[in-house]
């Protein structure tokens, strides 16, 4: 087995990291920071951390509004992040890591998303995307264990022991928390306890996030195997790709997208694995890059294309995985490198490209803007994550590398709420009971607010 301990970003300063941004074309408008970097986030708001700062990024300019420096006391450089954040209620969630010896320690912070405001920090490497459901955050750390803590304050409520580090983002879904770990395990736990409920060995590490849905969870390992089972561990089908599995697999109308490290893109029907399409064209390696899709179309990211020299982005028919267009090229970066997911939000992609990120157009891949460089040292490690309301808006429903479940099909960015499952009278009949009972089962929306739209049917009265 590969040894975990060793950092990513150790390995990457020492060769050189990220090719250097050898030209910018003219056509790229590139955008600039705040003066004062003070600032208010407001409307749709974009939140990446790499080496240094956590920034609160303007989506429709592109413009930095505020930094957040862990222990700004110390160096930027002591601290880097690895793993997407999330917002949930106005809260921005993310984690730090650095090297024994190195100051600043690592922590886990719980940041106030308009104002980039501490709201508590807790000590210790978390390793994965952290997971926020019913006021309890989910996380793994890189002393084996999956977490349980209060969202309120970061107090621990329990914790789960697996073999080794857990990079896998935790998925919840019914009240079970689905992880993956490096050692080998995709582990089902029961979220209010930490008990387990069962475990799967595969032949390989479990990088990305299991993907639960409708009675099935998707699973990808570096074996090279997409696994499917039930949700009480039993397989039902899988898929041996032939190349490492580091993503996540994304289900959307049926049909599961997954990318392994070689680039090909496989599209599968998700009840029995039956292929529906596979597109080689991408190529390259972009081990996080897992697809998004939105409004019947696939975006797939990656390095070192088949025939172009640096980063590309496809846009793909959701059913035939025919290219609708492809961006960069490897023109505005020479060299440029995508390794996380991109995020589409208001028919705009948002992708990571290098240390930058890029704001594309969704339906012709034209450039909107591009923005400053985050870091000197090499690529973005973290996703965008965007929310459309930073002082009340969850990210939950985002492509955050964890919640694959139709993630940009529903998603609005703000809270929902009883109104948004009422019909034109604004009242909740059987189809909105039902649609809220989907976006339960999918994570879109937690128990509280479908114990809310349940009375309301009872009652039969227009809600406000």
């Amino acid at each position: 087995m590969t040894d975990p301990r060793v950092s990513r970003r150790k390995v990457l300063q020492s060769i050189g990291g990220a090719a250097a941004l050898a030209g910018v074309t003219a056509q790229a408008t590139t955008a600039q920071p705040d003066n004062d970097d003070e600032g208010v986030a407001e409307g749709l708001t974009i939140y990446i951390g790499d080496a240094g700062p956590m920034r609160a990024v303007d989506a429709e300019t592109g413009a930095r509004v505020w930094s957040f420096i862990a222990d700004s006391e110390e160096t930027e450089a002591s601290n880097w992040m690895e793993a997407s954040p999330i917002v949930v209620d106005g809260v921005l969630y993310f984690s730090t890591e650095s090297l024994p010896g190195d100051t600043p320690p690592p922590k886990l912070y719980a940041v106030d998303a308009k104002t980039g405001e501490e709201i508590w920090s807790k000590t210790g490497w978390y390793q994965s995307s952290p997971t926020v459901v019913d006021g309890t955050i989910y996380i793994g750390r890189s002393d084996d264990h999956l977490y349980a803590l209060d969202a309120a304050s970061g107090e621990e409520q329990w914790s789960f022991e697996t073999g080794s580090w857990i990079w896998s983002g935790p998925n919840v879904v019914e009240g079970t928390a689905y992880i993956g770990s490096w050692d080998e395990h995709v582990y089902a736990v029961d979220a209010e306890t930490g008990t387990e409920e069962w475990a799967f060995e595969t032949n390989g590490e479990i990088l990305g996030s299991p993907t639960a849905f409708d009675g099935m969870v998707y699973v990808g390992s570096t074996d090279g195997t997409l696994y499917t089972l039930d949700t009480d561990g039993i397989e039902q089908w899988r898929l041996e790709s032939g190349d490492e599995i580091r993503g996540d697999p994304v289900v959307a109308d049926g049909i599961v997208y997954l990318k392994v490290r070689n680039g090909t893109l496989y599209a599968l029907a998700a009840d029995t694995g039956e292929e529906v399409w596979t597109y080689e064209e991408v190529g390259g390696y972009g081990t996080n890059a897992s697809p998004a899709v939105h409004d019947g179309t696939v975006y797939a990211g990656a390095t070192e294309a088949l025939d172009d020299d640096g980063a590309v982005l496809d846009a793909l028919d959701a059913n035939t995985g025919t290219r609708e267009w492809r961006a960069f090229d490897g023109e505005l970066i020479q060299g440029g490198v995508i390794s996380q997911p991109p995020n589409v939000v208001e028919e705009t992609v948002y992708t990571q490209l290098s240390n930058r990120v890029v704001a594309l157009e969704a339906d012709t891949g034209d450039m909107k803007w591009i923005s400053e460089p985050f870091n000197p040292i090499d690529s973005l490690q973290t996703a965008p994550t965007i929310v459309a309301d930073p002082e009340h808006g969850n990210s939950i429903g985002s492509r955050v590398r964890h919640g694959t479940l139709g993630h940009n099909e529903l998603w609005t960015g703000v809270k929902p709420s009883v109104a948004d499952y009422a019909n034109e009278d604004g009242i909740v009949d059987a189809s909105g009971l039902n649609q809220a009972f989907i976006d339960w089962q999918a994570g879109e929306i937690d128990a509280s607010l479908l114990a809310d739209v349940f009375s309301a049917w009872q009652d039969g009265e227009p809600v406000a």
